[in-house]
C-alpha cells in the first residue's frame, strides 16, 4: 500500500470510493505471469524492470514490495 490506497487502485473522482488502477494493475498481471513462471521475488522485480513497469515512487520495485504485491492479488 502506498498512502492507503493498495497498489492498484486508485480514489475515484467521488473521493470515496476506490477503482482500479490501469498501469498498476498491468503491473499487477505481469509480476503474477511472472511468479507463475517460478521467478523469484527479485527476478520479478528485476524482470518489471526490464518492461518499463516503476513503483509508485517511479524507482524500480524491490523484493518486498513484490511480495507485498503478490499477498493480495493471488
Amino acid at each position: 500500500m502506498c498512502g492507503g490506497i493498495p497498489y492498484g487502485k486508485r480514489l475515484a473522482a467521488d473521493g470515496v470510493h476506490l477503482i482500479n488502477h490501469r498501469r498498476e494493475q498491468r503491473t499487477i498481471a505481469a509480476a503474477v505471469r511472472a511468479r507463475a513462471e517460478g521467478l523469484s521475488l527479485r527476478a520479478i522485480a528485476r524482470e518489471l524492470d526490464r518492461q518499463g513497469f516503476v513503483a509508485r515512487s517511479g524507482k524500480t520495485f524491490a523484493a518486498n514490495q513484490i511480495r507485498r504485491m503478490l499477498a493480495v492479488y493471488q
